[in-house]
C-alpha cells in the first residue's frame, strides 16, 4: 500500500509536467526511492508502455505492431553522422491518431517534420549527429490501430525530404491532419481578431472563469485523464489574476496566474509543477519570465526564457521530505497558422511551441542530477492547449484535449 501511494502522487506530479512544459520534481523520484539517496535514472520507455528497452531497427527495415488504445512503441535506430532519418507509418485506421517522437539518447526531443498522404503518415528529421536514437509511436485514439513502420537513414538531399503532393503538417505536429490538402503552416503571427476579456484571457490560452480543459493523458505507468478548470478570474485588461484548479484522479493542485497586457500570462508555481496539493506544498515561489508572450509577439522563431525555483514539502506515503526545486526553460515557437484535428473537427491558427526544459532539485541533503526535458506544445487559438508531448531521460509523457468550455 505504501508503494501504491507513492506510485499515484508521481504519477499525478508527472501529468503535470507532461502540460506544463516542464519537468516536475517527484517525476524524478522514482517508485521505491528511498529520501537522501539520489534516485536512479529510468529507461525512455514508450508513452502508455511498461518501461524497457526500444526494439532494435535498421536502416531499410520495417516493423510491424498494433497499438492498442492509449499506448505506445518504441523503437532505436543508429545514424551515422550527417544522415537524415526518415520513417513512414501506413495505419490500419487514421493516421491523425499516430504521434511519432524521435529523441537521442539523452532523451533530447529531434525536431521533425511531417506529413500525410492516404493512410501514411511521413516523418523526416534535418542531418543528425551520429549515435542512437529513439523512435516513439503513440496512438492517441480509442482503438486498436494496426501499423508498419519502415525506417530509411541516408543523404539528408533525399531522405530528409517529404514526398510531393502530401499534406504537410506544422512543425513539431506529427500527429496532426490538415483538413485542407492546400494548408501549410505559416510563417507569420496570428490573424484576426480575438476578444479578451481580461489579460489573463489570451487568445492561446483563454482564461475565463468556467473555462474548463480535460485532457487524455499517457505516461510510462500509465492512461488516464485530468482537468483544468478557471475558478475565478480578476482585474481589466491591462492586468488581471486568474485562479485554477487541476484535479488528477483524486489529487488536486491549484495555481495562480498573473497576466499583463504587454507582459503576457505567468504563473511560477505551475511552471514547478507544484503549487500544493497531493501532499505537496511549495513556498517562496520566484521566478522569472512569462509562460505566454502576448500574441503578437508570437510569430515563428521567437524565443524568450521562463524559469522558477521555490522550498518544496513532500509528504509520501507517511515519509515528509523538503528542499528545494528550479527549473528553466527556453521556449522557441516553431509555427503558426497550422491546425489540429480535434475528434474529427479541425481547429485552426495552431500556434507550436518547442520548450527545452532544464530541473535540478535537493531533497533531505541530496542533489539529484539535473534533469533536461523537450516539450511540444500546440495550443489553438481561442480554445487554448490541446496536445503536449514531454521526452527526457527521466520522464516521457504526453497529453491531448479530449474536451474543452470556454463560456
Amino acid at each position: 500500500m505504501r508503494r501504491s501511494q507513492s506510485f499515484g502522487r508521481r504519477l499525478a506530479y508527472c501529468a503535470t509536467a507532461g502540460t506544463l512544459a516542464g519537468a516536475i520534481l517527484a517525476c524524478s523520484l522514482q517508485p521505491g526511492w528511498v529520501p537522501g539517496a539520489v534516485p536512479p535514472t529510468a529507461t525512455v520507455g514508450g508513452l502508455g508502455s511498461t518501461t524497457g528497452s526500444p526494439r532494435a531497427i535498421q536502416s531499410g527495415e520495417s516493423a510491424t505492431g498494433r497499438l492498442t488504445a492509449q499506448s505506445a512503441e518504441t523503437f532505436l535506430v543508429k545514424v551515422t553522422e550527417g544522415q537524415a532519418l526518415r520513417m513512414e507509418i501506413d495505419v490500419d485506421g487514421d493516421p491523425a491518431n499516430v504521434t511519432v517522437g524521435v529523441a537521442d539518447s539523452t532523451g533530447k526531443a529531434v525536431t521533425t517534420q511531417s506529413s500525410v498522404s492516404g493512410k501514411r503518415l511521413t516523418v523526416v528529421t534535418d542531418p543528425l549527429s551520429e549515435g542512437d536514437y529513439i523512435i516513439t509511436l503513440t496512438n492517441a485514439s480509442s482503438d486498436e490501430t494496426p501499423y508498419t513502420l519502415a525506417v530509411t537513414t541516408g543523404d539528408p538531399a533525399t531522405v530528409g525530404v517529404l514526398p510531393p503532393g502530401a499534406t504537410p503538417l506544422a512543425p513539431g505536429a506529427t500527429a496532426v491532419a490538415s483538413s485542407d490538402p492546400t494548408a501549410t503552416p505559416a510563417s507569420s503571427g496570428p490573424v484576426g481578431p480575438y476578444a479578451s476579456q481580461t489579460a489573463c484571457d489570451h487568445p492561446y490560452f483563454p482564461m475565463r472563469p468556467g473555462s474548463t480543459w480535460t485532457y487524455n493523458f499517457v505516461s510510462p505507468e500509465v492512461s488516464t485523464t485530468y482537468t483544468m478548470v478557471v475558478d475565478s478570474v480578476t482585474g481589466d485588461a491591462e492586468t488581471a489574476e486568474a485562479k485554477m484548479t487541476m484535479t488528477f484522479e483524486s489529487f488536486v493542485f491549484n495555481y495562480t496566474w498573473t497576466c499583463t497586457r504587454a507582459g503576457g500570462i505567468q504563473s511560477y508555481d505551475y511552471a514547478m509543477g507544484g503549487g500544493s496539493g497531493a501532499g505537496m506544498s511549495v513556498a517562496n515561489v520566484t521566478g522569472d519570465g512569462y509562460f505566454l508572450l502576448p500574441a503578437d509577439q508570437l510569430v515563428t522563431n521567437a524565443s524568450w526564457t521562463y524559469s522558477s525555483a521555490g522550498d518544496v514539502s513532500l509528504e509520501i506515503a507517511g515519509t515528509s521530505m523538503t528542499g528545494s526545486n528550479a527549473m528553466s526553460a527556453t521556449n522557441t515557437v516553431a509555427g503558426v497558422g497550422g491546425t489540429y484535428d480535434y475528434l474529427g473537427t479541425p481547429l485552426g491558427d495552431v500556434l507550436v511551441i518547442l520548450s527545452e526544459q532544464t530541473s535540478s532539485i535537493t531533497m533531505n541533503g541530496a542533489t539529484v542530477p539535473a534533469s533536461e526535458t523537450t516539450s511540444t506544445l500546440q495550443f489553438a487559438r481561442g480554445v487554448g492547449l490541446v496536445s503536449s508531448a514531454t521526452a527526457g531521460s527521466d520522464v516521457s509523457s504526453s497529453s491531448t484535449l479530449a474536451s474543452y468550455t470556454i463560456p
